[in-house]
């Protein structure tokens, strides 16, 4: 199984109509103590169908996958 890496700074280049954007987001994953677990979650909107959804994952020290879900939580 492969390990995930601890990652600091994220950079990518998004199209738009009018002009390549540069932005740098800011995300990570760091390893959980020693005998601890992480929980990561997130959310998602879709404007266009007007539908939100959100997901949770747990890994383990090494950052395999343990658990994780999503669930549409309704229109806005």
């Amino acid at each position: 199984m492969r390990k995930v890496i601890e990652i600091e700074i994220f950079e990518y280049t998004r199209l738009t109509r009018r002009r390549r954007q540069k932005e740098t987001i800011y995300i990570g994953w760091k390893h959980p103590h020693k005998e601890w677990i992480k929980l990561n979650c997130d959310e998602a909107y879709k404007g266009s169908m007007n539908i939100a959804e959100c997901g949770v994952i747990f890994r383990d020290l090494d950052g395999q996958w343990l658990q994780g879900y999503t669930q549409r939580i309704g229109a806005l």
